[in-house]
């Protein structure tokens, strides 16, 4: 990939009048133009970043879509009957022109600064006004990071701490996702100060240095949530500006976000002290969905061991009193009184399909740990709310 990116900044740096002549599926070619639509800003001071570079490379069409933080380039199989060359569309009308196509195969054709498609379906022709691609931004260089093989999975679950980063633009380093060395593993980690996501994949960070690499987390996590299934091989390629996220016809980076994150990794060897109550993941999840009804402060709902030593789980409105108790359950008998933002709890036990989740609680006060038997690598934390009457 990395001579491919030589050559396209090359082929863009040079003045061509060649005719561009080949075929491409329809199909194909709008699910790349789908990925395209995740990068392309819908406003922005430079206008050639709402264009798509194309790149006609022998039997290659190289598709490249950047905004001034992130882009992706794609790879797909075309028939040239022409030259190689390169040209910019511009996305907004020619994304919406492609999709609108039925599925077939697609003639384009280029002579000076038109472009003619043809449908292999219909009869009628379209005709777009494209842009020289000598000015377009050129594409980085990856040679300078350090490679990892991560599974599409992987990246899914990485991808889940998003939900618990910050949103506050104000504070940039709690909207990333940490990348870091966890005791020689890979691992994602993310906060919002009110809680904490960290999940450690089996895969080795290796003998490089142990720094933190900071991903904007929804760029991230919206880009990893359409990556076609059929890549699951991805190597994630990390350098001192950037990430890339590369298969074998797709690539995708974003620019690290500068700061210094807290240390919140630190807190989880706590995560054994207290008291814990382990239940169904599945029934957890139903009583607070139904609890989520009920319109109070925060989202309050009680954890708490009962007068008949049992657990139950307690939310109260102006209108509406719920009071759901659990016999199945393992309970230590000194589990305390506290109470969480039902919300933030649901969304916490809801990153994994695992069967039983356990909580665990030192005092009314102390940050829970959420933590599932069957799947170990996923971690949470999330801190209580103080009672009204403290």
């Amino acid at each position: 990939m990395s001579v491919v990116l030589e050559q396209l900044n090359s082929q863009q740096e040079e003045e061509t009048s060649q005719v561009i002549d080949f075929s491409v599926e329809q199909n194909s070619l709008s699910q790349a133009f789908q990925l395209c639509a995740r990068v392309i800003p819908k406003n922005s001071h430079v206008p050639l970043l709402q264009c798509i570079k194309l790149d006609i490379i022998q039997d290659k069409l190289f598709i490249t879509a950047m905004d001034i933080e992130q882009g992706v380039l794609q790879v797909l199989d075309i028939v040239n009957q022409g030259d190689n060359g390169s040209f910019l569309l511009p996305a907004k009308e020619g994304m919406e022109l492609i999709r609108r196509l039925p599925s077939g195969t697609m003639k384009f054709t280029k002579d000076g600064m038109e472009l003619e498609i043809h449908h292999s379906k219909k009869k009628s022709t379209a005709k777009l006004r494209v842009l020289a691609a000598d000015e377009y931004p050129l594409l980085p260089d990856i040679n300078t990071g350090i490679t990892y093989k991560l599974s599409l999975k992987h990246l899914s679950q990485g991808a889940e701490a998003a939900e618990f980063a910050g949103t506050n633009a104000n504070v940039p380093v709690l909207t990333g996702i940490q990348l870091y060395n966890d005791e020689g593993r890979i691992a994602f980690l993310s906060t919002d100060r009110y809680r904490v996501y960290r999940y450690i994949t089996d895969v080795e960070w290796g003998s490089h240095e142990p720094k933190t690499y900071l991903v904007p987390a929804l760029l991230f996590q919206r880009f990893v949530d359409v990556i076609p299934k059929s890549n699951d091989a991805i190597e994630l390629v990390l350098t001192d500006r950037r990430m890339f996220l590369r298969a074998e016809n797709l690539m995708y980076f974003v620019s690290l976000l500068d700061g210094t994150p807290p240390n919140v990794a630190r807190a989880f060897t706590q995560k054994k002290i207290g008291h814990q109550v382990t239940m169904s993941r599945e029934e957890l999840y139903q009583t607070l969905h139904l609890a989520l009804s009920m319109d109070c402060s925060d989202n309050r709902i009680t954890l708490q061991r009962n007068d008949m030593g049992l657990f139950s789980i307690f939310g109260k409105s102006d209108y509406v009193e719920i009071n759901e108790v659990f016999e199945d359950v393992l309970l230590d008998d000194d589990f305390p009184e506290v109470i969480f933002n039902g919300l933030f709890t649901k969304k916490a036990i809801a990153v994994t399909e695992s069967e039983q989740v356990t909580i665990t609680v030192k005092g009314p006060l102390d940050p829970a740990f959420v933590t599932f038997p069957e799947v170990p690598s996923i971690e949470l934390i999330i801190l209580p709310i103080r009672p009204i009457s403290l």
